[in-house]
């Protein structure tokens, strides 16, 4: 009940409407699940720490796991990363002293990818944005020599520039159990014939002796 402005009294039906003060609820925080180190597992020298701020590579337990060094601060450098086996596709041609090999991968990390140069192998891995690695071992149709054989790694792909032990021309860049003709003379992977940038064709005594057949 209330009192008008000309004395009378008014009722009104319902309760009166109380303006009621809600105090603030505090925000929810979702705890950050902390990601444990797992020192079981075994991490092989040079793997670089996986999170984007840390650039720390991996050495040695003694240096990275144990105790509270320069190399241990970050929680996480035991934690392995997680790389991904992927292929590249793979050219080569000739000349009469040299093969060139052409390693189709984009973008490779120059500080990390590794070549191995053996008179009758090519081991690398070379290591690619994120996750990704290519790993292969080249065995070598012909001798080369390790100490004048060189690489570079460019944008687009990984240059190994093998130097020949001889001066005779490869049919394949790896050996091969097939057969492969009578004389070798093909480079490549087209099967073209002859050797690029010679103005005649070399052959080894063995194929100097076939072709005279």
């Amino acid at each position: 009940m209330s009192e008008s402005g000309s004395g009378k009294e008014t009722y009104s039906s319902g309760s009166p409407s109380v303006s009621v003060s809600v105090p603030p609820q505090p925000s929810i925080v979702t705890p950050v699940e902390i990601e444990e180190d797992d020192i079981s597992v075994v991490i092989s020298p040079g793997t670089a720490c996986r999170r984007n701020g840390c650039r720390v590579t991996f050495v040695s337990d003694s240096v990275n796991r144990q105790g509270d060094g320069e190399g241990s601060v970050c929680t996480y450098h035991p934690a392995p990363t997680e790389e991904e086996l992927t292929t590249c596709r793979v050219d080569h041609y000739q000349t009469v002293n040299e093969v060139h090999v052409s390693i189709y991968a984009k973008k490779a990390d120059k500080e990390r990818s590794i070549v191995e140069f053996e008179e009758n192998q090519v081991k690398f891995t070379i290591y690619l944005p994120g996750p990704k690695k290519y790993s292969r071992t080249l065995d070598l149709f012909g001798p080369i020599d390790p100490e004048r054989s060189t690489y570079e790694v460019l944008g687009t792909k990984v240059e190994l520039h093998l130097q020949k032990r001889d001066g005779r021309s490869w049919t394949l860049l790896e050996k091969t159990d097939q057969s492969i003709g009578n004389i070798s003379l093909t480079f490549g992977v087209g099967g073209r014939t002859g050797t690029i940038g010679a103005k005649e064709l070399v052959l080894d005594d063995v194929n100097k002796a076939r072709e005279a057949q």
